[in-house]
């Protein structure tokens, strides 16, 4: 799967952002608070709803580079902790790095 290109992937991190921050978890894309971001990435990239997700929504880190980071497999422990204990706040503050990252990259 191809990466997605940077304008495109800093409007699906800048949604995905408000979503969380609102908790607006995409009812009619059939998401709710405790799916991943990931699956959120993707159903706002595709707007596509999640029930209709394939194989492909297996390689989200791949189609967005600065997540790759902080995908799930490559969290260090106090990271992970901080997953497990309150994956909103881990949400925004991935979604929140990213843009800094970006924004000092001055990428956008």
């Amino acid at each position: 799967m191809k990466v997605i290109p940077k304008k495109q992937r800093i409007k699906v991190y800048k949604r995905a952002l408000e979503v969380i921050e609102n908790d607006l978890f995409l009812i009619e894309l059939g998401l709710n608070s405790d799916e991943g971001l990931s699956m959120l990435l993707d159903c706002i990239t595709f707007n596509m709803h999640y029930s209709k997700r394939n194989l492909e929504w297996l390689y989200t880190s791949n189609r967005f580079p600065e997540f790759k980071k902080y995908y799930k497999h490559n969290l260090d422990l106090k990271f992970a902790n901080l997953y497990n204990s309150n994956k909103n706040l881990w949400r925004r503050v991935v979604l929140r790095l990213i843009l800094e990252e970006l924004k000092a990259n001055e990428e956008y």
